[in-house]
């Protein structure tokens, strides 16, 4: 038996809309800093804040509308385990033998699937490059359990 989640659109349109608003207000930021009159920031502060918030919710933006564009399904869970495509990790299938269990936990109103593993590191090993190095560095957060946006 397969049972599909699929990602919530209204969210997706939302960050995009957001996104666009950010990457246009950087780009206003950008061209014009003194558009805020005096600001504490010298020019090449304004600058690089300006070039950052457009360059991360650019690629926010790029993330979201790929996800609408392929109708990426958010979870599957089958006989072989749970399937995860929301995050920009994408860990992949968790295996019902590498969980313990599992929970459900909000944080600021949104739902989390909580997975909790039986072997963190086993998990971790599995993955390498970059992707690997950015679950390293939350482990500490993460206590055993991975956990799933709805």
């Amino acid at each position: 038996m397969t049972l599909e989640i699929k990602i919530d659109t209204r969210k997706q349109i939302v960050g995009i809309v957001l996104s666009i608003i950010f990457i246009i207000a950087g780009c206003v930021f950008l061209f014009n800093p003194k558009i805020l009159g005096d600001h504490p920031f010298k020019d090449e502060a304004m600058f690089a804040i300006s070039l950052t918030i457009v360059i991360l919710f650019l690629a926010l933006l790029i993330f979201l509308s790929y996800k609408i564009i392929k109708k990426t399904i958010g979870l599957i869970i089958n006989d072989e385990g749970i399937k995860e495509q929301i995050s920009a990790f994408g860990v992949g299938v968790v295996r019902w033998d590498e969980m313990s269990g599992f929970g459900i936990k909000k944080q600021i109103g949104v739902p989390f699937i909580i997975i909790y593993l039986k072997d963190k590191n086993e998990f971790i090993d599995r993955f390498s490059g970059l992707k690997k190095a950015t679950i390293k560095k939350m482990q500490n957060h993460l206590e055993r359990q991975l956990q799933l946006a709805r």
